[in-house]
């Protein structure tokens, strides 16, 4: 009896352990699934990191790895990584900024320009989802993989001597071809136009070559034709009168009065001096050139005075004056001399007088 209730008491005991070390490992699991709730699946945009795997396609890890944060979407960028309580802040490119895709990047991309010296030009606008799209300007082909960052001039066919096969695309630049034959003609001329010209050369330096040696006989001095030089016409010889009073009054009428004062400067004469004489004699214009002329004859002397002073005339260009002075001057001269004969013997017939007296 006493070993039946000790048997009974032990089953008891037995049991009640077991259900109290069943209900400890249903308390922790639950406790460690409500942790699970609290950090996992149940929140958006964060878990509790196991694995690297464990981030889906559309996740990245947190800065400090322990959770998976939702990515920001094509135009976004990451302003703030999740954390246990909040998610991923994300922001909006700017102006002249993009991303395309997903991403956990903490900026955006600077949109490309369209450069004009590289040959491009735009063809799409910059959004903040996608970037500038370029392409070739006009006359200007790619010569790369797109997209394309320069470009090259496209090729110009020669018109005289090429055609165009295929005209500059974007990405292929022009084709260029020899013409045909028939198309070459000009080609030809400038090439046997030439040839002609020294061909005819050739000939005439060899005709010319034999009818020299024809025509000239051996060992015979060439004659040298002889011109005679034609007598050059004498130049009046200019007399050298010893002026007077009288011969320089004469030289002083034929003189234009305008010319007075050009006279006197080639004559060697000052301003100042010109100044004096032209207003001592104001009121009578004839006495302006005597005294020039008399001022002049005074200061260069009387020996060749008179050709000296023709010589000056003729370099003046006055060549009517200077003949009608040598005219006049001869006249005055002979009027002179038959004077002077008249004088002389006037003075020998009183001579005489007074002899017989």
């Amino acid at each position: 009896m006493d070993l039946t209730v000790l048997f009974l008491v032990l089953s008891v005991l037995y049991v009640r352990g077991t259900s109290s070390a069943s209900l400890t490992e249903e308390n922790m699991v639950l406790k460690d699934s409500s942790t699970i709730s609290t950090f996992g699946l149940s929140q958006p945009g964060f878990k509790r990191l196991k694995r690297q795997s464990d981030c889906g396609p559309k996740e990245y890890r947190s800065d400090d790895s322990s959770l998976c944060c939702t990515k920001c979407l094509a135009g976004q960028y990451l302003k703030k990584s999740c954390s246990e309580t909040e998610n991923s802040t994300c922001q909006e490119c700017g102006a002249n900024t993009f991303r395309e895709h997903e991403n956990a990047l903490h900026s955006c991309r600077r949109c490309k320009l369209c450069q004009e010296g590289s040959g491009l030009k735009t063809k799409q606008n910059c959004t903040t989802t996608h970037d500038t799209i370029c392409h070739c300007r006009e006359s200007f082909f790619c010569d790369m993989p797109w997209p394309c960052d320069l470009c090259s001039p496209c090729k110009v066919c020669d018109e005289n001597i090429e055609e165009v096969v295929s005209s500059c695309a974007e990405y292929n630049d022009t084709v260029c071809r020899a013409k045909t034959k028939g198309n070459n003609s000009h080609l030809g001329l400038l090439i046997l136009i030439p040839i002609i010209i020294i061909i005819i050369g050739g000939v005439l330096y060899w005709k010319r070559k034999s009818f020299k040696c024809k025509t000239k006989p051996e060992n015979q001095p060439e004659q040298v034709a002889f011109i005679a030089n034609e007598p050059k016409p004498e130049e009046p010889v200019i007399p050298d009168i010893e002026l007077s009073d009288v011969h320089l009054q004469v030289i002083a009428d034929e003189i234009e009065p305008r010319n007075y004062h050009q006279l006197g400067i080639s004559l060697g004469l000052t301003e100042p001096k010109l100044q004096q004489i032209e207003a001592d004699h104001r009121d009578y214009k004839s006495r302006q050139g005597f005294s020039i002329l008399y001022e002049w004859f005074q200061n260069n002397g009387k020996r060749e005075a008179l050709p000296r002073l023709i010589g000056v005339l003729q370099n003046l260009g006055w060549v009517l004056a200077t003949e009608n002075i040598l005219t006049k001057l001869s006249t005055t001269e002979e009027t002179v001399a038959e004077i002077a004969v008249k004088d002389v013997s006037e003075s020998n017939g009183a001579t005489e007088h007074v002899s017989v007296a």
